[in-house]
């Protein structure tokens, strides 16, 4: 098993190029109706010098930041979000308990969380890497960061983590926060050349049922969990049938797998109060750029919301390059 705990996920480079590969400009903002409005997130943390966490804290983050979400808003801290009368106008069932702010039949097959998580060790601080997907639980950023901070500073997996910095991802890069964040993504044109995308958590997602192995990962099956991916958030906290338009794509030929593997990771459930299996595929894949222009737009929202499972705690968190000119966004 390779180690998770020295991952780091590269800064996107300023983009350029703002009108798609159809010529046509593309955005996503909580104005327009094609919308899945999201802003990208990345604070960092200070630690001490001789903390070194021994296993990925994907799992740990996510539970501390519920805990520290729900201290800060919740006014009946001795209930249950079932139950309680400010449920679908509050942070913590948004971002947390989503399931409770919709209509029951809506939600009977689950409701994606409005967020991913993705933290990384770089240059001796913690990293962390949020999205906020959603103009509902956009409403609520200024306390997912007073949360986040809080979080950090109550330690995470024993660790104490003070808030340094703050910033989002623009559209082009990153810069600091300054609230109200901006919810515009434009997607940039495809570079030109063969386009790699590189795992750096493992993507844990099922095709006709099945678990996809290195085995039987292919091109379509990446392309279908990422379509379902994204217009199950679009149909909750976006516009669907603008986001189906958005992903009707077609496939062309396979890709190119390289070190393409299975690694299991092991994460804690307070809940069922056992160790869970949550391992999935790592690799590299290349595409030709005829393959890229094709399903460009699906591959450069996916780097933001993820794919497959586990998504908030950070698994199927992937970066693409392209190999002309670098970093491709």
């Amino acid at each position: 098993m390779r180690p998770l705990t020295k991952l780091s996920a590269p800064d996107p480079p300023v983009i350029t190029g703002l009108a798609c590969s159809s010529s046509r400009r593309r955005r996503l903002s909580s104005h327009d109706p094609m919308a899945l409005a999201l802003v990208p997130l990345r604070l960092r943390f200070s630690m001490p010098g001789t903390a070194h966490p021994g296993h990925y804290l994907g799992s740990a983050w996510r539970g501390a930041f519920g805990h520290a979400l729900k201290k800060l808003v919740c006014l009946f801290s001795q209930g249950h979000c079932e139950n309680c009368p400010v449920k679908k106008t509050c942070a913590y069932t948004t971002v947390f308990e989503s399931k409770w702010i919709f209509d029951p039949k809506a939600a009977s097959g689950g409701v994606p969380a409005p967020y991913t998580m993705f933290p990384a060790l770089e240059d001796g601080k913690m990293s962390l890497y949020m999205t906020v997907i959603g103009s509902r639980a956009l409403g609520f950023l200024p306390f997912i960061l007073q949360a986040l901070r809080q979080a950090g500073a109550s330690r995470v997996a024993q660790i104490p983590f003070t808030l340094a910095t703050n910033e989002y991802f623009n559209g082009t890069q990153w810069q600091k926060l300054q609230l109200p964040a901006e919810s515009l993504v434009q997607i940039p044109e495809c570079q030109p050349g063969a386009m790699s995308l590189q795992l750096l958590t493992p993507a844990r997602f099922k095709y006709q049922g099945h678990f996809i192995t290195p085995k039987t990962l292919n091109l379509e099956h990446w392309i279908t969990a990422l379509r379902r991916r994204l217009i199950s958030l679009a149909s909750f906290w976006g516009e669907e049938n603008s986001m189906r338009a958005l992903c009707e794509v077609s496939t062309v030929g396979q890709w190119q797998a390289t070190d393409c593997r299975w690694q299991e990771m092991e994460r804690y459930s307070s809940r069922q109060k056992t160790a869970m299996k949550i391992g999935g595929v790592m690799g590299n894949f290349t595409l030709t750029n005829e393959q890229a222009q094709g399903i460009w737009s699906l591959l450069w929202l996916g780097q933001w919301v993820h794919i497959g499972k586990l998504a908030t705690m950070g698994l199927g968190r992937y970066a693409l390059t392209s190999t002309n000119q670098g970093e491709a966004g």
